[in-house]
């Protein structure tokens, strides 16, 4: 389960302020917000799963993209709406 706070920096103590601000690497003014999250490591194993598949996805376009080199548009074009037609036939 997801955890998060929200705080005015003005409402912080000053040593808190201190962290934050190395850690941001930025100085923040009183009327700013911070709001920190805590995440379950299931989320970070959801990020890296998510990490690979998009890998994996850019990859695959990268060898449709070397197999399409050199076909024109139109066979591009024409390409898409026969996959497209195999995957979602037409209702007639």
């Amino acid at each position: 389960m997801e955890k998060q706070a929200v705080r005015k920096v003005k409402e912080l103590q000053s040593d808190a302020r201190r962290v934050l601000e190395r850690l941001l690497q930025q100085r923040l003014a009183g009327e700013d917000r911070v709001a920190i999250i805590l995440l379950p490591a299931t989320c970070a194993s959801a990020e890296a799963a998510g990490a690979r598949a998009w890998d994996r996805l850019e990859r695959t376009l990268d060898r449709m993209a070397e197999r399409a080199k050199g076909a024109s548009d139109r066979e591009v074009e024409a390409a898409i709406e026969e996959a497209l037609t195999q995957v979602r036939p037409r209702k007639r």
